[in-house]
């Protein structure tokens, strides 16, 4: 395996900062990190409850056959118009052959 000789040695400003992302990133997986964040979870629930808009009048799904469709935006209109407008240009053509 060959070392490269032209690579640039890592700035002492560069090694700090890494290793301080490293610090901060590192996942400290002990039980008691665990429940602590499971209590901040907990009061971060509880703190925004009173913001919460309770959701009764309609069922909810991921995905409801199209039902509710979307609106479409202008530049999908355009487009769906387009290819109508082609569509029965070549349905036209069709018809006088």
């Amino acid at each position: 395996m060959e070392i490269n000789q032209n690579i640039v040695r890592e700035s002492v400003k560069t090694a700090i900062a890494r290793e301080k992302l490293k610090r901060k990133y590192q996942v400290n997986e002990t039980s008691s990190h665990v429940e602590g964040k499971i209590s901040e979870i907990h009061q971060r629930i509880c703190r925004t409850s009173s913001y919460r808009v309770p959701i009764t009048k309609k069922s909810m799904s991921l995905f409801d056959d199209n039902n509710n469709p979307a609106i479409e935006s202008d530049k999908v209109k355009e487009v769906f118009e387009k290819i109508r407008m082609e569509y029965l240009n070549l349905s036209d053509l069709n018809s006088d052959s």
